[in-house]
């Protein structure tokens, strides 16, 4: 094996790395692959079909993860279960519409479309896995290999509400937008407004629920091993929340060509998540890097909503209204727990 393809493994102190690595980035090229139907679905916005393949795709993924693992139960029946759902999204997405099969061809005028639009999705991709992985990079470093895993957890569990709004949001309000991007833009925002609120009411209730009864939720869930998760899921929950706002919105930059938003706010997330971390475990520990990891959204929630505001498409109003009615219930319930001598989630992280 290399030494470029051993170095994550050696920086980390774990050998397997050296093949898990390179065998795992074989989901992306497979990826590669997916059949243009997909996007087609997504712009018809057909809900049914796409359900039934993300729904397939997992249940492979589950069978083949189990078989394994009840065969030979090591970490290569989780890269066995994600290879297999890639293959079968592949195969699926070419099957879901046979009228539209996909050929190889070199059109050099989509090949010019691509690389001027291409090069911003390009860079924005790009800065989001960096802004989204940067955390597990630096996390996996300082903290011990259970710490780490107590983390995902937690991490995982906080996402809950940001999977469902960037689900909605690539497969409705994007598709939406792009129907109606011929509408005046205070027509268009109105409409998207209306909607939005319906949605910000469930994701509200869904994040008081994580904030203020999280340290609940993982007690409840798993054994005292996992007992520093309780503490870490209402931090990173809170600080999902302004992301949370921006999924619910900032498609509609996307439906404009207005990527150089998302890719200026995850440039400074990027930067915010890997001082805050370096500084927070320096001076406050496992506390202080989680909180940084939490409060990384803010940076990019203000440069999406200046290109929101900037496109008149801005929702200030509607997120102070939304946020208050989070703290409102988070304060309720605070007050509850206190009155029943149950301490808040953060104050076990100190």
């Amino acid at each position: 094996m290399c030494r470029r393809c051993s170095s994550p493994a050696r920086a980390y102190n774990q050998p397997e790395l050296q093949w898990l690595i390179p065998v795992v980035g074989l989901s992306t090229l497979i990826a590669g692959f997916e059949s243009t139907s997909l996007g087609i679905l997504q712009r018809r916005i057909s809900l049914k079909e796409l359900t039934f393949i993300e729904l397939g795709t997992q249940t492979v993924q589950i069978v083949v993860m189990l078989i394994w693992a009840y065969l030979s139960p090591t970490i290569w029946s989780l890269v066995a279960g994600g290879m297999a759902a890639a293959l079968t999204r592949v195969f699926w997405s070419h099957r879901i519409l046979p009228d539209r099969p996909n050929r190889f061809r070199w059109e050099p005028s989509a090949v010019r479309e691509l690389f001027d639009v291409g090069r911003w999705v390009f860079l924005s991709t790009a800065l989001t896995f960096l802004a989204e992985q940067s955390d597990r990079l630096l996390l996996g470093k300082f903290f011990s290999p259970a710490l780490f895993g107590i983390y995902g957890i937690a991490l995982m569990l906080s996402e809950v509400p940001r999977s469902v709004a960037l689900s909605v949001s690539g497969r409705v309000i994007f598709p939406a937008v792009s129907q109606l991007i011929d509408l005046p833009r205070y027509e268009l925002r109105e409409k998207l407004l209306r909607n939005r609120q319906k949605l910000l009411l469930m994701l509200t209730a869904g994040m008081i629920v994580l904030i203020a009864l999280g340290d609940r939720i993982i007690l409840f869930l798993y054994d005292d091993r996992y007992a520093e998760a309780a503490w870490m899921l209402p931090i990173l929950a809170l600080g999902i929340w302004p992301r949370l706002l921006c999924s619910t919105m900032d498609a509609a930059l996307v439906s404009f060509g207005k990527l150089h938003y998302a890719t200026i706010g995850n440039f400074t997330r990027l930067v915010f998540t890997v001082v805050g971390i370096l500084l927070g475990y320096q001076w406050f520990g496992n506390v202080g890097a989680v909180s940084a990891v939490a409060l990384n959204d803010l940076a990019y929630y203000a440069v999406v909503m200046y290109g929101l505001s900037y496109e008149k498409l801005g929702c200030t109003a509607q997120d102070i209204k939304a946020t208050a009615m989070l703290f409102a219930g988070i304060g309720i319930i605070a007050m509850v727990r206190i009155i029943l001598g149950i301490d808040f989630p953060f104050a076990t992280a100190f």
